[in-house]
């Protein structure tokens, strides 16, 4: 979206139906043909609000959204196919221009991100935990000083 006024928003949301289409003569799986792709929600989404003023910084969130999805339990034998349950993650980032070359030509910013601002427990993997809440913090220089 065009940004006004220095804010910007963007939303995306995607319905699929991603399934097994062919199966090599070697795989000895429970999958056939049709069945759910795994690791694949047939609904998910995103939205974003962003804030950007070129002399001061930069603020934005993101929400995302992962509906529920097939995996497999690989901790048995044979693995059977599970269900991951559906997950929002929140995500904030923001920047400050700390200095700015009298030519206009180059600047430092500070810039931090918080990943999963909600400390939400989820997993993209049956059985291995997703990333908890992140903290980054970095410095970012454009142009030349």
């Amino acid at each position: 979206m065009t940004p006004v006024n220095g804010w910007a928003a963007s939303a995306s949301y995607t319905m699929a139906t991603p399934r097994v289409t062919k199966i090599s003569s070697a795989y000895s799986g429970d999958l056939k043909v049709g069945d759910a792709l795994v690791r694949r929600p047939t609904h998910s989404g995103n939205a974003a609000l962003s804030y950007s003023d070129r002399n001061t910084g930069s603020f934005s969130v993101m929400a995302s959204y992962i509906g529920k999805r097939p995996d497999f339990d690989f901790a048995q034998f044979p693995s059977p196919v599970v269900t991951l349950p559906s997950y929002v993650k929140l995500d904030v980032a923001a920047s400050r221009a700390i200095f700015h070359t009298d030519t206009g030509k180059g600047s430092v910013s500070i810039t931090g991100r918080v990943d999963n601002v909600l400390d939400k427990r989820y997993e993209d993997v049956f059985h291995f935990a997703s990333p908890r809440r992140t903290f980054l913090l970095g410095a970012r220089l454009t142009g030349s000083l």
